[in-house]
């Protein structure tokens, strides 16, 4: 009986497709979990933006950030749109040159979505 029981168990443990897809499962529920976060910060940051504080871009600087690095959506939608609109990527790219002082993984996020650079997974 007990080594019975220590086959079932080593078989389930060992099972690897169901250890995979759960990590991936996992993987999903924490980065919907983060995009929403990041989605209520840049409303956030929308909404005082027009505050006596600076507060509002900031809030949408890191929120973007975060976008960029958890959706692969995200990042592509604003690789097009930096492509489209030529006055915007330029305000971005002063953007990126800004922060990589101060705020590298913000510099780092919108360096991932210049329209000039091709990703390997386009």
């Amino acid at each position: 009986m007990n080594f019975a029981r220590r086959g079932v168990l080593k078989l389930v443990f060992s099972y690897q497709p169901l250890g995979d897809s759960l990590k991936k499962l996992g993987r999903r529920l924490w980065n919907s979990l983060i995009s929403l976060l990041a989605c209520l910060g840049l409303l956030a940051g929308v909404a005082l933006v027009f505050s006596p504080f600076p507060i509002g871009v900031v809030l949408i600087a890191i929120s973007l950030s975060v976008l960029i690095y958890v959706n692969d959506g995200v990042q592509n939608l604003l690789r097009d749109i930096r492509a489209e609109y030529d006055h915007l990527n330029d305000k971005l790219h002063w953007l990126e040159d800004k922060s990589s002082e101060h705020a590298r993984f913000v510099s780092d996020a919108l360096g991932k979505t210049r329209p000039d650079l091709q990703v390997d997974g386009d």
